[in-house]
């Protein structure tokens, strides 16, 4: 993390992340973001749930994001949001995140993101007709 930030929670039940494997940590947040530089540039699309949380701790601003927060709303609009696990079980019918480790498999939630803008792609409704203008 960087110099004189205190993590407050660390939300172990998502993250799977505990004081102590914190403690073990190697690289400060600086050179994650540098390492990320690499790989993602202003063309790459990134695709993800919920991408403004990890873009927001990562200090990134990113403007080519595919969020399934977006893709699938939550009925009763923002700033509620529905779950990954909810949103697999609705609408490709499989279950993830059964609760047998502490924290999310970032594999599982990656594999299961993607098909889910995959189902979005190939089931989206048709576009509504804008105002006539006649």
């Amino acid at each position: 993390m960087d110099e004189g930030v205190e993590i407050i929670d660390y939300i172990t039940r998502f993250s799977g992340i505990t004081p102590e494997n914190y403690a073990t940590a190697v690289l400060p947040l600086a050179s994650i973001r540098k390492s990320l530089d690499e790989f993602i540039d202003a063309d790459t699309i990134l695709i993800g749930h919920a991408l403004d949380n990890d873009l927001k701790t990562l200090r990134i601003i990113h403007h080519r994001c595919i969020d399934t927060v977006v893709l699938f709303p939550h009925r009763m609009g923002a700033p509620y949001r529905r779950s990954l696990k909810d949103l697999v079980r609705e609408h490709l019918g499989s279950t993830i995140q059964n609760d047998t480790v502490v924290g999310h498999s970032s594999l599982e939630d990656a594999v299961a993101t993607l098909d889910l803008v995959r189902h979005f792609i190939l089931n989206k409704p048709p576009a509504k007709p804008g105002p006539s203008s006649s």
